[in-house]
């Protein structure tokens, strides 16, 4: 094991992978959108999850931080779909 890395580490990834998903092939098309979307699943999972039992005075200015590349992101993710939608017309 590498000592640079948490005891917890590799299991903890395992957990992130396994929640987040993977799609083993998707069209060129789909394939921003589907990673835009599960990374907006982590960050969703960190704001509501593992955030609120943090007792720490930053917790809140980085809630803010996650709540707004979450919200980039979603808007990201219908952009995509909106041009997807139009070439398929």
């Amino acid at each position: 094991m590498n000592s640079l890395l948490p005891d917890n580490y590799f299991r903890i990834q395992a957990e992130i992978d396994e929640m987040l998903g993977h799609v083993d092939y998707l069209p060129p098309e789909e394939q921003s959108r589907s990673r835009l979307l599960r990374v907006r699943k982590g960050l969703i999972h960190v704001l509501y999850e593992v955030l609120p039992p943090i007792d720490d005075p930053k917790k809140q200015e980085l809630y803010y931080w996650l709540e707004r590349v979450a919200t980039l992101i979603g808007i990201e993710t219908l952009d995509i779909q909106e041009k997807a939608e139009v070439k398929r017309v």
